[in-house]
């Protein structure tokens, strides 16, 4: 079973008519889903309130085959929120209310966050990203690596995505010590060439790559770098690389990003080359920017399947919910 550790939020996206439409969505629960999806036991790692917003994240977990026996419940708390709107040209832009949050509180305490590490302790793997990252208070993130490194011992896989948020990191100077431990810490390293330059100060993908390279260790992890219309995969001393042929039908790229990871990762998990992986992963984030929000509509899910196995996922038994 895979750990995916974040936080799980309430959206509010534009339904015209000066109306929002609620949903829940956040970049590791978004990622999380993909990969039940593809065919991955999950476990989400979180904390929410005991209020009606919670209750709708727990009934959308269940819905999507996610474990919920990481989930703590913090009482008289509230998950975080944010609010999609849309300028004249179509760009987006997104206000959070997430200071407070059940998940930051959980992330902060080293007491809580305790809590979280021994529901997930019999976990293999573990997927987490650079917004959790930005979440932790210090002695979380010194626990939390030293878990990580216990893991890793244990022949455990772990897989980090930058997901660099400037707005989480705003007032502080830990940034690069921050990401720098997490690469330490990590089998599967997946950064986009926009955050290596915000991150290291990269001004070109040459120069993304060879930072990169410097900052990992001798036993460094495989590197999956996307840019453009381009995957990067390092493993091993040896760099292959890849072309991708973007949707023409994009509705909403929101959520593409984190389909792509967890697709990448449950087909590596079901032992496919880096080639055949990066395809489907491709395949699957395709078809979610076809569709407004994040998380790909039941009905278009037995279609991709279908695809995706006819590109070498091996069929899989239909996910159900896992109330625990």
């Amino acid at each position: 079973m895979i750990a995916v550790l974040g936080e799980v939020m309430i959206e509010l996206a534009p339904a015209g008519a000066g109306l929002y439409r609620s949903g829940v969505a956040g970049d590791t629960y978004n990622t999380a889903v993909m990969l039940s999806l593809m065919g991955a036991d999950v476990c989400y790692a979180t904390a929410l309130g005991d209020d009606s917003f919670s209750t709708e994240i727990r009934q959308a977990m269940q819905q999507h085959g996610l474990n919920n026996a990481a989930v703590l419940t913090l009482k008289a708390q509230q998950p975080g929120l944010y609010c999609i709107s849309n300028s004249a040209n179509g760009e987006r832009s997104f206000s959070y209310w997430r200071q407070q949050s059940a998940a930051r509180q959980a992330f902060q305490s080293e007491v809580l966050f305790e809590q979280l590490l021994q529901a997930i302790s019999q976990c293999t793997d573990v997927y987490w990203s650079g917004i959790t990252l930005a979440l932790m208070s210090d002695v979380v993130l010194s626990r939390w690596l030293t878990f990580l490194q216990q893991l890793q011992s244990r022949g455990g896989r772990v897989c980090f995505d930058t997901n660099f948020r400037a707005a989480l990191w705003l007032g502080r100077d830990d940034k690069l010590l921050c990401y720098q431990a997490a690469l330490l810490h990590c089998d599967y390293f997946l950064p986009s060439l926009d955050d290596c330059l915000s991150i290291w100060g990269c001004d070109s993908l040459t120069q993304a790559l060879e930072q990169l390279q410097s900052l990992l260790p001798v036993s460094s992890p495989v590197i999956c770098l996307t840019a453009d219309q381009l995957v990067f995969w390092l493993e091993a001393g040896t760099l292959s690389q890849f072309s991708l042929q973007f949707s023409e039908q994009m509705l909403d790229a929101t959520g593409a990003g984190d389909a792509f990871s967890g697709a990448l990762i449950a087909a590596l998990q079901q032992g496919l080359e880096a080639a055949v992986a990066i395809e489907i992963a491709h395949s699957a984030a395709s078809l979610v920017v076809q569709h407004q929000g994040a998380i790909l509509p039941d009905v278009v899910w037995p279609a991709l399947r279908q695809q995706l196995q006819q590109l070498g996922l091996p069929p899989q038994t239909a996910k159900s919910g896992n109330s625990v």
